[in-house]
């Protein structure tokens, strides 16, 4: 009569099978390779959405700069600089601000805090933004 085995014995001691623990090795080294690419994905989509949102400050601030030193009684560089100032300081910005020739640069930098990317000890990745305004100061 015929049998079936179901299963294979299990190995003798001491000849254990040169195969074992593979697939536990290759698991763990493709979900950590699955963690990284969804962790770029989503972390550099991350930063360059706050890269955005910190474009678009630096530029309400130049704007913001621009306006007043054109609606002043006396149009001045300094007021676009002053004005610029107070507005990045209000909204929490790190910035630079300066005059050249006859635009107003505002240069903004900031960190965005990764979510996936910090398990492996990535925590934050750097966004600058820039913003240039003319002045038309009626000279």
């Amino acid at each position: 009569m015929l049998t079936r085995r179901l299963h294979n014995p299990p190995p003798a001691p001491g000849h254990e099978s040169p195969q074992s623990g593979r697939i536990t090795v290759g698991a763990c080294v493709t979900g950590l390779a699955l963690l990284i690419c969804a962790g770029i994905a989503v972390d550099l989509t991350g930063q360059v959405q706050a890269e955005q949102e910190l474009r678009d400050q630096a530029y309400s601030c130049a704007r913001q700069g621009a306006h007043y030193a054109t609606i002043d009684f006396s149009p001045s560089t300094s007021t676009a600089l002053m004005e610029a100032r107070t507005c990045i300081d209000a909204i929490g910005v790190t910035a630079d601000v300066i005059i050249q020739s006859d635009r107003l640069v505002v240069t903004a930098s900031g960190t965005y805090t990764t979510r996936l990317l910090s398990i492996i000890l990535i925590k934050e990745l750097p966004i600058t933004a820039d913003a240039t305004v003319g002045l038309h100061l009626g000279n």
